[in-house]
């Protein structure tokens, strides 16, 4: 049975932020920026998944200072990917400063957060091999044909 939030999960609405006085359009990532960002972005992105973030909290404070932290310690990284996710040159992105570097990064979390974590982690979790290896779940099995005919 589909959810109404299931379209929200596969293709969910941009989220517009102003940046160096510029309106940007946040959207989902393409297929071909997801390798590119994630090989920059990989220790922001697990934490930000472990922060498990709702966007219930407050004045939205705890993703100011988790951004501001993830920049601190993963700055030049962060910088590239926003980059290869506005299509901006990486020196335009640092020329922004650090509450609307944070209200990108807030930006581009919420768009693709459920795409990660509700679409993408429980797909690959189950890509580990095992039911495959074991005959259970929903690829190949070893089990023999004749058997499942007999009882037919």
């Amino acid at each position: 049975m589909t959810k109404p939030n299931d379209l929200d999960i596969l293709d969910p609405a941009p989220v517009e932020v102003v940046y160096r006085g510029e309106r940007l359009e946040i959207r989902p990532l393409t297929v071909g920026q997801i390798p590119k960002v994630v090989r920059l972005a990989r220790p922001i992105i697990d934490e930000l998944l472990a922060a498990d973030l709702d966007g219930t909290g407050g004045d939205g404070g705890d993703i100011v200072d988790l951004v501001l932290r993830m920049v601190s310690d993963h700055g030049e990284a962060a910088m590239q990917a926003a980059a290869v996710l506005t299509g901006r040159p990486v020196d335009w992105i640092e020329g922004g400063n650090a509450a609307e570097f944070a209200l990108l990064a807030r930006a581009v979390y919420e768009v693709n957060r459920d795409f990660f974590g509700q679409a993408l982690a429980p797909l690959l979790s189950g890509w580990t091999g095992a039911a495959y290896r074991s005959g259970s779940g929903d690829g190949p099995t070893s089990s023999n044909p004749s058997s499942s005919a007999a009882t037919a």
